[in-house]
């Protein structure tokens, strides 16, 4: 009998990641314009975008790229928040 992994395992391993979350609407913009210069692909979500789900709790704002992207998202976004 062959083993298949676990799909949400690979998923887990290649979906998306969140590389910020917060509430401040002008770190969530400065953030965005650097991954988008940097080449880095986003996913935005907001309290206001129609997937989110109101009952959990979280950040008013959130970035979310390629796991693969991860660390480079992060450090741009460190990078831009610091100016």
């Amino acid at each position: 009998m062959r083993h298949e992994p676990d799909r949400n395992s690979r998923e887990a391993e290649t979906g998306p990641a969140l590389a910020w979350g917060g509430e401040d609407p002008v770190a969530f913009s400065a953030a965005l314009a650097a991954l988008e210069d940097a080449g880095i692909p986003v996913h935005e979500m907001s309290e206001h975008d129609q997937f989110t789900v109101p009952q959990i709790s979280g950040p008013q704002y959130r970035i979310f790229v390629p796991r693969e992207s991860l660390s480079a998202a992060e450090k741009v976004i460190r990078e831009a928040l610091q100016e």
